[in-house]
Protein backbone atom coordinates (compact mmCIF):
# COMPACT_ATOMS: atom_id res chain seq x y z
CA UNK A 1 0.00 0.00 0.00
CA UNK A 2 3.05 2.18 0.86
CA UNK A 3 4.57 1.15 -2.28
CA UNK A 4 1.32 2.04 -4.33
CA UNK A 5 1.18 5.64 -2.25
CA UNK A 6 4.47 6.73 -3.68
CA UNK A 7 4.61 5.67 -6.65
CA UNK A 8 1.61 7.76 -6.80
CA UNK A 9 3.25 10.59 -5.63
CA UNK A 10 5.99 10.34 -7.60
CA UNK A 11 3.76 10.11 -10.93
CA UNK A 12 2.03 13.56 -9.81
CA UNK A 13 5.59 15.35 -9.11
CA UNK A 14 7.21 14.17 -12.48
CA UNK A 15 3.48 15.40 -14.07
CA UNK A 16 3.85 18.83 -12.19
CA UNK A 17 7.34 19.01 -12.68
CA UNK A 18 7.58 18.18 -16.33
CA UNK A 19 6.77 20.97 -19.16
CA UNK A 20 7.00 21.75 -22.79
CA UNK A 21 8.68 26.08 -23.50
CA UNK A 22 7.86 27.58 -26.45
CA UNK A 23 10.43 30.49 -27.74
CA UNK A 24 8.97 33.15 -29.73
CA UNK A 25 12.65 34.49 -29.98
CA UNK A 26 14.02 37.90 -30.80
CA UNK A 27 11.68 38.77 -33.78
CA UNK A 28 10.13 42.36 -34.89
CA UNK A 29 7.40 43.79 -33.52
CA UNK A 30 4.68 43.85 -35.98
CA UNK A 31 3.27 47.58 -36.48
CA UNK A 32 0.42 49.04 -38.28
CA UNK A 33 0.98 49.83 -42.08
CA UNK A 34 2.55 53.39 -42.18
CA UNK A 35 5.94 53.69 -43.06
CA UNK A 36 8.49 56.28 -42.50
CA UNK A 37 11.50 56.97 -44.10
CA UNK A 38 13.91 58.70 -42.81
CA UNK A 39 16.14 60.22 -45.43
CA UNK A 40 17.33 63.52 -44.45
CA UNK A 41 19.88 64.17 -41.37
CA UNK A 42 16.95 65.63 -39.08
CA UNK A 43 16.56 63.74 -36.19
CA UNK A 44 18.95 62.12 -33.01
CA UNK A 45 18.40 59.39 -31.15
CA UNK A 46 17.69 59.89 -28.08
CA UNK A 47 17.82 56.47 -26.05
CA UNK A 48 18.63 52.73 -27.43
CA UNK A 49 17.77 49.55 -26.20
CA UNK A 50 14.80 50.88 -23.67
CA UNK A 51 12.91 47.71 -22.24
CA UNK A 52 9.73 46.36 -20.85
CA UNK A 53 9.26 43.23 -19.46
CA UNK A 54 5.90 41.97 -18.43
CA UNK A 55 4.65 38.22 -17.07
CA UNK A 56 1.66 36.81 -16.36
CA UNK A 57 0.88 33.23 -14.25
CA UNK A 58 -2.04 30.99 -15.10
CA UNK A 59 -3.21 28.44 -13.00
CA UNK A 60 -4.55 25.02 -15.43
CA UNK A 61 -3.46 27.41 -18.55
CA UNK A 62 -6.40 29.59 -18.44
CA UNK A 63 -7.30 31.37 -15.68
CA UNK A 64 -4.46 34.32 -15.36
CA UNK A 65 -3.23 35.55 -11.59
CA UNK A 66 -2.15 38.73 -12.77
CA UNK A 67 -3.19 41.38 -15.74
CA UNK A 68 -2.91 39.01 -18.94
CA UNK A 69 -2.22 41.79 -21.28
CA UNK A 70 1.50 41.86 -20.64
CA UNK A 71 2.33 43.70 -24.17
CA UNK A 72 0.36 46.61 -23.09
CA UNK A 73 2.63 46.49 -20.24
CA UNK A 74 5.72 46.26 -21.45
CA UNK A 75 4.65 48.80 -24.17
CA UNK A 76 3.70 50.61 -21.46
CA UNK A 77 7.22 50.57 -19.19
CA UNK A 78 8.94 51.54 -22.58
CA UNK A 79 6.89 54.46 -23.20
CA UNK A 80 7.69 55.75 -19.26
CA UNK A 81 10.85 55.59 -19.80
CA UNK A 82 11.11 57.59 -23.46
CA UNK A 83 9.80 60.56 -21.62
CA UNK A 84 8.01 61.68 -24.78
CA UNK A 85 5.89 64.36 -23.35
CA UNK A 86 5.75 67.17 -25.35
CA UNK A 87 8.57 66.50 -27.45
CA UNK A 88 8.87 64.81 -31.02
CA UNK A 89 9.97 61.21 -30.37
CA UNK A 90 9.09 58.24 -32.33
CA UNK A 91 9.87 54.76 -31.07
CA UNK A 92 11.47 52.97 -33.84
CA UNK A 93 13.42 48.84 -34.10
CA UNK A 94 10.65 47.10 -31.66
CA UNK A 95 11.99 43.77 -31.29
CA UNK A 96 9.78 40.81 -29.02
CA UNK A 97 11.14 38.08 -26.87
CA UNK A 98 8.54 35.96 -25.78
CA UNK A 99 8.77 32.13 -23.67
CA UNK A 100 5.67 30.78 -22.63
CA UNK A 101 6.57 27.67 -20.29
CA UNK A 102 3.45 25.23 -20.14
CA UNK A 103 3.07 22.55 -17.04
CA UNK A 104 0.62 20.08 -16.11
CA UNK A 105 -1.51 22.65 -14.07
CA UNK A 106 0.11 25.91 -15.28
CA UNK A 107 1.61 28.25 -17.40
CA UNK A 108 3.56 31.43 -17.31
CA UNK A 109 3.70 34.09 -20.31
CA UNK A 110 7.10 36.31 -20.01
CA UNK A 111 7.82 38.90 -22.67
CA UNK A 112 10.33 41.76 -23.28
CA UNK A 113 9.98 44.46 -25.58
CA UNK A 114 12.80 46.43 -26.74
CA UNK A 115 12.60 49.84 -28.77
CA UNK A 116 14.66 52.64 -29.78
CA UNK A 117 13.63 56.59 -29.38
CA UNK A 118 14.30 59.26 -31.82
CA UNK A 119 13.45 62.82 -31.58
CA UNK A 120 13.07 65.10 -34.83
CA UNK A 121 15.20 68.41 -34.92
CA UNK A 122 13.58 70.12 -37.50
CA UNK A 123 9.78 71.46 -37.40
Amino acid sequence: MLRKLLTCALLALLGTASGCVSYAGFTPVPTDTLEIVLKENDFKTVKTHIAGKAECFYLFGAIPFDDPSVLSKAEGQIRDQAAMDGRAIQLVNWTKDEVITNFLFFKTHKLVLTADAIEFTKN
